[in-house]
């Protein structure tokens, strides 16, 4: 975040050229010396790329003396480029729309939390959905306070709607379980609508960002009172997830809590030859659920 917030800082400043250079020449974040990510040096390169038709001469003429940049090589920690900058910057509003494109390019890169900082709110949030009610408000609260740091990041608000919603069962009073209710479903579908096939890579949990996106908002659609009008979204986002080809390859606890949530909802509508048949594939791929499965599929045969 520190090399995001220097980036635009940068752009919208009136200064600060030669740690933009730096920046782009030199893939490090200025002050603190660290290594930029990989995908800042790829958006950098890609930005040079876009506005090289921007250098429009060889030579910029200061007062009496002439500067020139002369050819640089780059290595990077990951992987070698080299730019030749054989010509120069007109002006120093062409350097800003270089950075400018850069940032722009690296908006559309889905970005992952650091696991330090996911894990504690999606810990709280999994104590939530077991039951426990005093983990509701401390799932929304981290989730709401992870989201204002990374506005953009769906996956993060997908868990911060679907806790909110949660919170509808933690009061009496009609109008704020209303309002817990609404809030949550508008922002799971803020989330939704955030998703870009960029989304389709491996963010939180080892999991594919739009997968994981579209199984919170199903799962929460699906469980909401049936006058709020979701289910129906809920059971098609609940096949989407089933039937995208990230699903196979994504991690077996995951796919195993899909399977069971089709299940319930399998049941619910009255289709148990289905739910049967997702019951079965947790207990054939000998799932952690295996042992809720099994239990589930008894059920179902008395």
């Amino acid at each position: 975040m520190i090399w995001r917030r220097k980036l635009l800082g940068l752009v919208l400043g009136s200064t600060g050229v030669g740690k933009v250079m730096r920046l782009i020449l030199v893939g490090a974040c200025g002050g603190c010396g660290c290594a930029a990510p990989p995908a800042l040096a790829r958006a950098m390169i890609l930005a040079f790329r876009a506005t090289a038709w921007r250098f429009v001469a060889r030579r910029v003429r200061l007062s009496d003396r002439v500067n020139t940049i002369h050819p640089v090589r780059i290595i990077h920690q990951h992987k070698p480029w080299e730019i030749n900058m054989k010509q120069q910057f007109k002006t120093k509003a062409s350097l800003r729309v270089l950075v400018l494109s850069a940032a722009l390019a690296l908006a559309g890169k889905a970005m992952a939390l650091p696991e330090a900082q996911f894990q504690p709110a999606f810990e709280q949030f999994i104590q939530a959905t077991r039951g426990n009610d005093s983990a509701i408000d401390k799932a929304a609260d981290a989730f709401i306070a992870l989201l204002k740091a990374e506005p953009g990041n769906p996956v993060l608000m997908a868990y911060a709607g679907a806790a909110t919603s949660m919170k509808a069962n933690t009061t009496w009073l009609p109008w704020k379980k209303m309002s817990y209710a609404d809030d949550g479903m508008a922002m799971l579908d803020k989330a939704l609508a955030l998703l870009t096939p960029a989304h389709d890579a491996v963010l939180q949990n080892k999991l594919p960002g739009a997968l994981e996106v579209r199984f919170v908002a199903a799962n929460t659609f699906l469980a909401v009172p049936g006058f709020m009008n979701r289910g129906a979204r809920g059971a098609k986002l609940l096949s989407e997830v089933l039937n995208s080809p990230l699903f196979a390859a994504s991690p077996l606890s995951f796919r195993a809590d899909v399977w069971l949530v089709a299940s319930r909802h399998a049941v619910k509508e009255k289709r148990l030859d289905d739910a049967r048949k997702y019951l079965n594939n947790v207990i054939q791929a000998n799932a952690p659920q295996a042992d809720a499965a099994r239990a589930q599929l008894k059920a179902l045969a008395s």
